[in-house]
């Protein structure tokens, strides 16, 4: 009888390990995210473009970040698969913040 009281137990806490690295991956995740949106104007600079440009590109970044959130909710929604959604999130903001280094201009950027 006493196994039986372990079993929750031990789910509840597995449950709670998890919850915590996942909220610890995703402030890393947003520190990075965060940090990359907050250079986004002085690193286009360094790459040479003009201001209006950065006004355009961070205007787009925007919209099309929104956008991927409104169509991601809606795919999430129709397919019940939050976690490959979600991880499928995580690993686009993992490759393409470290993949801007590469950039030799702003029109790669």
């Amino acid at each position: 009888m006493k196994e039986a009281k372990e079993q929750p137990d031990l789910l509840k806490q597995k449950a709670l390990i998890f919850i915590v690295l996942l909220g610890i991956v995703s402030l890393l995740a947003d520190m990075t995210y965060e940090g990359a949106r907050s250079i986004t104007g002085p690193y286009l600079a360094i790459l040479g473009s003009s201001a209006l440009v950065v006004g355009l590109v961070a205007g787009l970044g925007e919209l099309l970040g929104y956008s991927l959130r409104l169509i991601s909710g809606y795919l999430t929604d129709r397919t019940r698969k939050y976690w490959a959604l979600t991880i499928l999130g995580y690993a686009v903001n993992l490759l393409a913040v470290p993949l801007l280094a590469l950039a030799g201009s702003w029109q790669q950027s």
